[in-house]
């Protein structure tokens, strides 16, 4: 392939066509671009509460340890 533009001229029912399947496939795009937001989200979430319960597991549990080796 050289890489080159190629014009074409559509009749009623291509251009419908492909109107149809360019929205759609901006849709898709809209919505993939919003799940990673989400998927972003979700993260950044999940690690605040996993470093919130190793905070509150590590607390106790290195006093606790810390005692008994004394």
């Amino acid at each position: 392939m050289n890489a080159r533009t190629v014009t074409k001229v559509l009749s009623e029912d291509e251009l419908g066509d492909y109107r149809a399947w360019l929205d759609n496939s901006r849709r898709l795009r809209e919505l993939v671009d919003e799940l990673r937001e989400l998927v972003d989200e979700l993260r950044e979430l999940t690690l605040q509460v996993v470093e919130e319960q190793q905070g509150r597991s590590r607390g106790p549990a290195q006093t606790r340890s810390r005692s008994a080796l004394s």
